[in-house]
């Protein structure tokens, strides 16, 4: 549900469809907007990693009632990370001094999300799986990106998560 919603916003109906297993609790800082969209194009495109301080305190708040929650980060690919030069959701966690754990990888890479249609986010395969040796059975996970957009990124995350044994997962974005 969205902040100060009564009821189920259009996104969380249709997961609710597609996932009727799955009670999705998330949470966002932020609606994403026009100030909102130029801060990401220069930290996640531009590489301007000192960014990475700009909702640290927030960030913190917002996490602290998951103290008893493992906090993972959404991956990106080797290569995106390579181009970019670091992983902005790691970058913003190691900020706000959050610890957190790299329990999945993803598989391939592929055209970054920003340049899809709705339609090709909506649609796009599993891109994630568990890193090696990792064991997530009974764990409760907070699953952490910079922007809930169509919510597919976040609900494959918790998809593979869920199957694998997990206890409860919520999930939080800098926006939404």
């Amino acid at each position: 549900m969205r902040p100060n919603c009564a009821s189920l916003c259009f996104d969380c109906q249709r997961w609710r469809k597609i996932y009727p297993q799955f009670t999705l609790q998330h949470q966002a800082l932020y609606h994403y907007n026009a100030a909102f969209q130029d801060w990401l194009y220069r930290y996640k495109f531009g590489g301007d990693y000192n960014l990475a301080w700009t909702f640290a305190q927030p960030i913190k708040e917002k996490l602290k009632k998951y103290r008893s929650f493992t906090i993972v980060p959404l991956p990106l690919s080797k290569a995106r990370q390579k181009e970019r030069g670091f992983n902005q959701v790691e970058a913003f966690l190691k900020a706000a001094n959050i610890s957190y754990e790299n329990l999945l990888m993803r598989q391939h890479h592929d055209t970054p999300q920003a340049l899809k249609t709705r339609q090709e986010r909506l649609t796009l395969q599993q891109p994630y799986q568990i890193a090696l040796n990792q064991s997530v059975s009974g764990k409760k996970i907070v699953l952490v990106d910079d922007v809930y957009t169509t919510g597919r990124t976040i609900y494959h995350g918790v998809e593979l998560l869920s199957q694998l044994g997990v206890k409860e997962v919520v999930t939080f974005t800098l926006a939404r």
